[in-house]
C-alpha cells in the first residue's frame, strides 16, 4: 500500500541588526592667546663715502665783489673723506640711530700778493737833464719865387735834481692745502619701508654735532689785502648741521645687509668766528656705502 505523507517543517530565524548611533555634544572652549612681544633688533653699521661733493657759500663784506673774484680765482674746490660707525634699533615702526664719524675736507689755495712800502729813513737823490726849446722870432726868406717862414729857436739844457723816499715792492706767493678735520655725532630718526623680504628703503632726518680736531692753511684777509694763517682764535670748534638721506638696503645674509645712502648735509653755522674776514658755510653731498649687521635682538 503506497501512501503520500506531507510534512511541514517550521524553523525560526532570528535576525540581529546592529546600528551605530553617534551622539554629538557642544563644548565651548575659550582660549586666550599668549601675547608675543615684538622683537627689537639692535644693529651696527660701518660705512664710508666713495663719492663726496662739497659746496661752499662765501660770506663777504658789503660791496666786495672784487674779493669774491679774487677768492674764486685763488682757491680750488673742497674734496672730502668721510667714514664712520653707527648703531640703531627699531621700535614702533621707527628706526633710531646714533653714531660717530670722521670727516676730512681739503682744498688747494694759491695766492699772489704785492705790497708797496715806503722807507721813511732812507732818502735818495736823483737828477735828470733835458733840452728845452723856445721859438724867439720868425723871419721870411724868398726862395725860387716863394716866401718861406723860418723860426729862430733858442735852446737850453735843463738840469733837475730831486729827492725822494725809498720805495720797494714786496711780493708774496702762498701755495698751501687747507685742511679741516672734524669728528661728528649724528642723531637720526628714520621710517623703514619694507618692499620685500630682502629689500627696504628708510628715509632719515638727522642732526649732527661737529667738533673740529685739526685745522691748518690760510684764508684771505680783506682788511689789509693779505692771507692770514688759520688758528684757533678764528676757527669755530663746534658746529651744528642737519641732513636728510634715504637708505637703500639689501639683505645679503640672515644677520647682515648692505646699503647705499645718498645724504645731503647743511651746516647751520659758518666755519670761522670773525665776520671781518671772508667767511664760508659748507654743505656736503655724500653717497655712503656700508654694511649693517644684527648685534642682538630683544623682546
Amino acid at each position: 500500500i503506497n501512501d503520500t505523507l506531507r510534512t511541514t517543517i517550521f524553523d525560526t530565524v532570528e535576525i540581529i541588526k546592529n546600528d551605530t548611533v553617534k551622539i554629538f555634544d557642544t563644548v565651548t572652549v575659550s582660549i586666550t592667546p599668549k601675547e608675543n612681544k615684538p622683537i627689537h633688533y639692535f644693529n651696527i653699521s660701518v660705512y664710508f663715502s666713495p663719492v663726496s661733493k662739497v659746496f661752499t657759500k662765501q660770506i663777504l663784506p658789503d660791496n666786495s665783489q672784487m674779493y669774491a673774484d679774487l677768492v674764486k680765482q685763488s682757491e680750488n674746490n673742497y674734496t672730502r673723506v668721510n667714514y664712520g660707525i653707527s648703531v640703531d634699533f627699531e621700535k614702533r615702526q621707527f628706526r633710531y640711530r646714533v653714531g660717530v664719524g670722521y670727516s676730512n675736507i681739503t682744498k688747494d689755495i694759491h695766492y699772489d700778493f704785492e705790497k708797496y712800502f715806503t722807507d721813511e729813513n732812507v732818502h735818495l737823490t736823483d737828477s735828470v737833464e733835458y733840452w728845452q726849446y723856445k721859438t724867439i722870432l720868425y723871419y721870411y726868406k724868398f726862395k725860387d719865387g716863394d716866401i718861406v717862414k723860418i723860426p729862430i729857436i733858442d735852446s737850453s739844457k735843463i738840469y733837475h735834481t730831486f729827492n725822494y723816499k725809498k720805495q720797494y715792492i714786496e711780493r708774496t706767493q702762498i701755495r698751501a692745502t687747507n685742511t679741516l678735520k672734524t669728528i661728528y655725532l649724528p642723531i637720526s630718526l628714520g621710517y623703514p619701508y619694507y618692499l620685500s623680504g630682502n629689500f627696504s628703503i628708510t628715509p632719515f632726518f638727522s642732526t649732527q654735532i661737529q667738533y673740529t680736531i685739526s685745522h691748518n692753511g690760510y684764508i684771505f684777509n680783506n682788511l689789509d689785502n693779505s692771507a692770514i694763517e688759520i688758528n684757533s682764535s678764528i676757527i669755530r670748534r663746534l658746529n651744528i648741521s642737519t641732513s636728510i638721506s634715504a637708505q637703500f638696503e639689501k639683505k645679503i645674509s640672515s644677520l647682515g645687509k648692505m646699503f647705499i645712502e645718498p645724504t645731503f648735509n647743511y651746516s647751520i653755522l659758518k666755519i670761522y668766528k670773525s665776520d671781518t674776514q671772508i667767511n664760508e658755510r659748507i654743505s656736503q653731498f655724500d653717497l655712503l656705502l656700508g654694511i649693517r649687521a644684527v648685534l642682538f635682538n630683544k623682546k
